[in-house]
């Protein structure tokens, strides 16, 4: 029983949609779809009742709810204390608040969590609204400049050690990814005709997905 498939459950079951669902966890709905599906096969029975209005759990999925939801907190448990283990700080922050909290206060709060761990980070950002270059801004604003963005810095080495050789590391994933490492992979909206939910997804492009694992293998081994 896959944990992957475990998280998708329980999104759905919270959100009771399946498109909701895909969004949230950056998945096409058939994906979604097709996880719920096979673990459902592999218990046996079906969790959800299915719907034009979206997804409601069956008795059985109630029942299966908390136990499926240890499963999820005990595979970030392993891969958390696995990381700490290789020297490596590792771990998932989810914050939830009101727009006018995440205007006004978050920047502070991110701008603090950055100084007291440094280094380069991964985000994985779910937006309403927003152009290409709004995100940028924004980014720079909460101390997260993109990757390579040249016009708001990202094109510096900001953090690290001043060694040459890490210097050289840094300039070595610029050139991989010559410019700014951002990708939209899901994007979504109501058509404006039919009213029917449209979703397109995008893989992360080789360039950027490259550069992701070099900074991985630097991160777990720290040598540069």
């Amino acid at each position: 029983m896959e944990a992957v498939k475990c998280e998708a459950f329980l999104a759905a079951a919270e959100l009771g949609s399946l498109t909701a669902t895909a969004e949230l966890l950056g998945y096409t709905q058939s994906g979604v779809t097709r996880m719920i599906g096979t673990l459902e096969e592999e218990l046996g029975f079906p969790l959800f009742l299915r719907s034009k209005k979206g997804v409601q759990l069956t008795e059985n999925g109630k029942l299966m709810l908390p136990l499926l939801r240890e499963v999820v907190r005990a595979h970030h448990n392993a891969e958390q204390l696995s990381a700490e283990i290789g020297g490596v700080s590792k771990g998932s922050l989810t914050i939830g608040c009101y727009y006018s909290i995440s205007a006004l206060w978050m920047p502070e709060i991110l701008t603090a969590f950055r100084a007291r761990y440094p280094g380069v980070t991964h985000l994985r950002c779910r937006l309403e609204t927003g152009r290409t270059h709004q995100i940028r801004v924004h980014m720079k604003y909460i101390g997260h400049t993109l990757f390579n963005d040249e016009r708001y810095g990202g094109h510096d080495i900001l953090k690290g050690t001043t060694f040459t050789k890490y210097k050289q590391f840094v300039q070595n994933c610029f050139a991989i990814c010559p410019r700014q490492a951002l990708h939209a992979k899901t994007l979504g909206f109501v058509h404006p005709t039919t009213g029917e939910e449209m979703f397109f997804d995008s893989e992360i492009p080789s360039d950027m997905q490259q550069l992701i694992d070099r900074w991985r293998v630097y991160a777990n081994t720290k040598e540069l």
